[in-house]
């Protein structure tokens, strides 16, 4: 029988495969050159993975206090990713802080820049940045279909990142500083153009389709908790 030490090793690694993004905050590589599925069948699949995870770890003995606690922390992991899915928290995840709008962007700050190899990396993400920023606006419309917009201050920040991403002073075009070579600095710096223009389009439809809808009341509250 397997025990709990094994299953939550290979949670992280099938945590990171599910969401890269997740991976590079973490330090793990392999996933460095992936986007995660961030449309709502992208987080069905999380929600099963996390239900899946959550099964075997429930199956492993807990013959010590070692074990019971490492049981307990794993559980309480997939648990709160499946509640969060359940109460489709996914489908108005916007806010000023930590939601994908902001981790799409703040991926770049946490990758390798060490070697040629490591900005290759880079600008895969950037050429294929409109992956998850699509899969995240058809997450987002699912929400305003079922009315469950984010709140209107969190979409109004929103709104004013997205127009320094978009900016002349974003932060994508720092990337495009790299000494490499020719060939793969144009790469760069066509991707930083592009991941501008994505979100410069994120940041439109948040203006003119999503900001609408969004209430007046702050997201607070022992519901959302």
């Amino acid at each position: 029988m397997t025990n709990i030490y094994d299953v939550s090793d290979i949670a992280v690694d099938r945590f990171a495969e599910n969401d890269p993004l997740l991976a590079s905050e973490a330090g793990l590589a392999g996933q460095d050159h992936r986007w995660p599925d961030l449309s709502p069948d992208g987080a069905a699949a999380g929600r099963d993975l996390a239900a899946a995870i959550k099964a075997e770890a429930l199956a492993c003995p807990t013959d010590d206090s070692g074990a019971t606690l490492a049981q307990r922390v794993l559980v309480d992991d997939c648990n709160a990713m499946i509640e969060s899915f359940d109460a489709h928290e996914h489908l108005r995840d916007l806010n000023n802080i930590v939601s994908p709008h902001q981790n799409i962007r703040h991926a770049f700050d946490v990758m390798s820049t060490d070697t040629a190899e490591s900005w290759e990396l880079i600008a895969r993400r950037l050429e294929t940045i409109h992956e998850p920023v699509a899969g995240y606006r058809a997450s987002l419309d699912e929400g305003l279909r079922r009315g469950m917009a984010a709140a209107r201050r969190q979409v109004e920040t929103a709104i004013a990142q997205g127009e320094i991403a978009a900016g002349e002073n974003s932060s994508f075009l720092h990337l495009t500083a790299a000494d490499v070579e020719p060939a793969l600095r144009e790469r760069l710096r066509a991707g930083a153009e592009h991941a501008r223009q994505v979100f410069g389009e994120l940041t439109g439809y948040l203006r003119s389709s999503y900001l609408p809808a969004a209430p007046d009341d702050d997201a607070a509250g022992p519901e959302r908790h």
